[in-house]
């Protein structure tokens, strides 16, 4: 329904944000949520047709060119950083996308149901458990499980903002913290699989492989779905790092990731909400999965040029060799796989280009925007011919 005061946009109620997103997987389209630091990236990020805008306390970390992980760190309050982002930056530049707000839930200072009270009242439409304790593990883990900042808080908060009608999008690591979260009323789980890979700050030697990704993944589903059946499914993290990547987590058989995922960063682009990305355009979302038009894909062993199928097509493929085990370090062959893959199914009328190159390294550079230029003049030489 239309909002009270200004009758669109912000705060919606959890019915209404759980039919925005049905609506969109009527549509035959996955659900997007992104994580804004800034003003601007939230409007760019709408204008990308986003479904859910996330406020992350890290989102400030990153804007200020350092790796989300400082989000978890004692650098500031969480909670008020991510009020503040919501409040003076991103819910008066937001038209109409449901803004998340998120919440370090065992802050030991804070009364949670007070928070949450708060938290409506500044106009967000839900919640999400971040900084999350679900993603620290080993003895540190155990400490704060025995100290009183246990994961439990976590649980209890979302069945408290499940009270108050807020809607609630959750991080879990594990099945058997997928099956409490889904106890507690959650209503979109994240399977998070760890800090995304690649750009200038993200991990390599920590990543899980892809294989690992999925398979976490579907643990994380199937648990929840134990408990209960209407709950929305997202995938985030680990070699999880582009619209692709994302899209092969989807099609995976029925056990996978039926809604979609993607938290992207607060620059704009897909991943862990995060800061593993290097900052490009933020008008990516769902045209970066469903419009074909002229567009950068980046794997982690290539970027491709794609033209509308409708227009004259010239097309090439750039291979990075430096980059092959950067998605599956633990399995190196894996990006000669699919590089091998990738050419054996070009047609035969698409040029490859092999490159000794890392992606940020300036010859990489300086042939894609050759090739380009090149597919661009061909294009418009076809175009005019005819």
């Amino acid at each position: 329904m239309p909002h009270a005061w200004n009758g669109k946009g912000n705060p919606y109620t959890r019915k209404e944000v759980i039919e925005r997103l049905r609506a969109t997987l009527k549509r035959g389209e996955p659900i997007i949520a992104a994580g804004a630091g800034t003003g601007i990236s939230a409007k760019f990020i709408e204008k990308g047709g986003a479904d859910l805008i996330i406020i992350y306390n890290s989102g400030r970390f990153r804007m200020s060119g350092h790796g989300s992980t400082c989000g978890l760190m004692a650098y500031g309050d969480a909670n008020a950083i991510a009020m503040e982002i919501g409040e003076y930056e991103v819910l008066p530049v937001v038209e109409e996308v449901p803004v998340i707000c998120g919440v370090h839930a065992t802050d030991p200072r804070r009364r949670m149901w007070h928070w949450l009270l708060q938290v409506k009242a500044m106009g967000f439409s839900g919640v999400n458990n971040f900084p999350t304790h679900t993603i620290v593990d080993g003895k540190f883990r155990q400490v704060l499980e025995e100290t009183g900042m246990s994961v439990k808080k976590e649980f209890e908060m979302v069945a408290l903002a499940r009270k108050m009608d807020l809607f609630t999008i959750v991080y879990v690591a594990a099945p058997d913290e997928a099956a409490e979260m889904a106890k507690a009323g959650a209503d979109a789980i994240i399977a998070h699989v760890g800090t995304t890979i690649g750009g200038s700050i993200g991990v390599t030697q920590s990543a899980c492989t892809f294989d690992e990704a999925v398979k976490r993944t579907q643990d994380i589903i199937e648990a929840a779905r134990q408990v209960r059946k209407d709950i929305f499914f997202l995938s985030h993290g680990g070699p999880i790092a582009t619209p692709a990547d994302a899209a092969y987590v989807n099609r995976q058989p029925a056990r996978s990731c039926s809604t979609s995922s993607l938290a992207a960063p607060s620059n704009g682009w897909a991943r862990n909400t995060s800061s593993s990305v290097p900052a490009r355009s933020p008008l990516f979302l769902r045209e970066r999965f469903t419009v074909p038009t002229i567009r950068l894909l980046k794997d982690s062993s290539s970027w491709q040029f794609f033209h509308r199928p409708k227009l004259p097509s010239p097309l090439s493929s750039m291979f990075l060799r430096k980059s092959l085990g950067v998605r599956s370090a633990s399995r190196p062959d894996d990006g000669r796989s699919r590089m091998a893959a990738l050419k054996s199914n070009l047609r035969a009328d698409i040029p490859v280009v092999e490159l000794d190159n890392a992606i940020n390294d300036p010859p990489f550079t300086e042939a894609c925007t050759r090739e380009l230029l090149r597919n661009l003049a061909v294009a418009s030489s076809r175009s005019r011919g005819s």
